[in-house]
C-alpha cells in the first residue's frame, strides 16, 4: 500500500503520524484513532499534498475531528476527504 510513495513522502507521514500522535490526549489514545490518523495521512498524500506541514495538518485535523465527534472511522474519513478536496481546491486557484 505505501509503496505508492517515494522515500521522501514515507518520511514526512512518518514524521507527520509521530507528531499528531504526541498531541493525543491519554485518556482518548487508542489503536483505532491512530489509524484513522495514519488513513488521513495517506489520503492527504494520495491527493498530491505531501509536504510535512500539509501532512501534520492533514492529521491534526483528523484529530480534532475525532475528539469532537462521535462520528466512526467511514463517516469521519468522508468528512475528511471532502475537506481535503475543498484546500486542494482552494491551493490550486
Amino acid at each position: 500500500m505505501l509503496t505508492e510513495f517515494d522515500q521522501n513522502t514515507i518520511a514526512n507521514m512518518t514524521a507527520a503520524l509521530d507528531f499528531v500522535c504526541k498531541k493525543i490526549p491519554a485518556d482518548k489514545d487508542s489503536d483505532e484513532l491512530r489509524k484513522q490518523i495514519a488513513d488521513g495521512l495517506i489520503l492527504c498524500a494520495r491527493n498530491g499534498s505531501r509536504s510535512l506541514a500539509d501532512l501534520k495538518a492533514a492529521g491534526l485535523l483528523v484529530l480534532s475531528s475525532y475528539l469532537r465527534s462521535r462520528h466512526r472511522h467511514g463517516k469521519l474519513l468522508a468528512n475528511i476527504a471532502g475537506t481535503f478536496e475543498y484546500l486542494l481546491r482552494r491551493k490550486v486557484s
